[in-house]
């Protein structure tokens, strides 16, 4: 429903009129004082449903907004849920790089040894040699990794991450 709508005009002016004169050549002016006033009323009786339909549009549109804050937040939430397990890959890719450059240390070692003693090779010194420098050129690749990804971590969440474990995975709920 619409309220009623109402209009006033009014206006007062004066205005100066020349007339002939009947008999003769002359004029003479009169003057006149007029005033003019309107006045309308109107109110819609139907309005094509256009009333109902407004209502249901920004029922519509505040809905819509409603459900793009819940898609952010959402998500946001994905971006610090991958950001969380993108750490903790690193990190454990990290822990095992490590332990691989020790065992190829180690390895390095032994075959210098019998190098020395003459029971192996000059060469395969210098293959686990090789070796041990991939080992450690990968353990750096991965470092580098792991400090993209706290990064995007301290990014998403606005703090450092710490210790960090795995969540148990709800198996009965897959």
């Amino acid at each position: 429903f619409r309220f009623t709508l109402g209009k006033v005009d009014a206006s007062c002016h004066e205005e100066i009129l020349q007339r002939p004169h009947l008999r003769g050549r002359e004029r003479f002016e009169v003057r006149v004082a007029r005033d003019d006033h309107r006045r309308r009323v109107s109110q819609i009786l139907f309005d094509g449903w256009g009333t109902q339909n407004e209502i249901e549009h920004q029922k519509y549109r505040l809905e819509t907004a409603t459900k793009r804050v819940h898609e952010t937040t959402e998500l946001l939430g994905l971006d610090i849920v991958q950001a969380y397990l993108e750490v903790l890959r690193q990190r454990s890719l990290l822990n095992v790089a490590r332990a691989n450059v020790d065992k190829h240390a180690l390895f390095m070692e032994t075959i210098d040894a019998g190098a020395k003693a003459g029971t192996r090779p000059t060469g395969d010194v210098a293959q686990a040699q090789s070796r041990l420098n991939g080992a450690r050129a990968t353990a750096s690749s991965i470092e580098e990794n792991l400090r993209n990804a706290e990064a995007l971590f301290i990014q998403k969440v606005g703090e450092m991450p710490g210790n960090m474990a795995m969540p148990e995975i709800p198996r009965e709920k897959i």
